[in-house]
């Protein structure tokens, strides 16, 4: 069974010196109305699979990243890129193996924060659909290069709940 892990100390959060306690900037700087949100696919039965198509690359030594966020709008989808959000944390990930040949499933929780006033298309998406979205990863080598080639291809996609974390949330994953 192929199982990777990546801890809290991933590489790929954002430092917590960057991040002030409601997500904004330590500078003092606010465009916007920042949200924090928990990403739970920690479960299996409810995470994503992709199918692994490069004989290039091992998933086991990649580094993984959250490289898209996802929703469904009803008539369109609405999506947030690499610079339009923050990963806060992206803890606990593993590659689980799945049922087909080279499918893994790609279990792991995360927090993120993003200036909702920026996209409130996004934010009608959500409301559209119950808060349900598609979270897209990516790799990278462990020197932390981008791959210019396509490594896996979707399986199943399982939307999963971006919950908003307020003052008094729990953060239990």
């Amino acid at each position: 069974m192929a199982r990777i892990k990546s801890g809290s100390n991933s590489g790929f959060e954002a430092r917590q010196e960057d991040v002030s306690d409601d997500g904004g900037s330590e500078d003092g700087e606010k465009d916007g109305k920042t949200v924090q949100y928990s990403i739970n696919y920690k479960d299996t039965e409810y995470a994503s699979t992709i199918q692994w198509i490069s004989e290039d690359y091992k998933i086991e030594v990649l580094k993984p990243y959250i490289s898209a966020i996802i929703c469904d709008g009803g008539e369109e989808y609405e999506e947030l890129w690499g610079d339009d959000f923050k990963v806060l944390s992206f803890d606990n990930f593993e590659a689980k193996a799945g049922d087909g040949k080279d499918t893994f499933i790609l279990c792991y929780t995360a927090v993120i924060v993003f200036e909702s006033d920026k996209f409130p298309k996004f934010i009608e998406a959500l409301e559209f659909s119950s808060n349900k979205v598609e979270v897209k990863i990516n790799f990278k080598t462990q020197d932390g290069n981008d791959i210019d080639e396509e490594i896996w291809e979707g399986y199943s996609d399982i939307p999963v709940e971006l919950k908003a974390l307020g003052d008094d949330a729990t953060r239990d994953g």
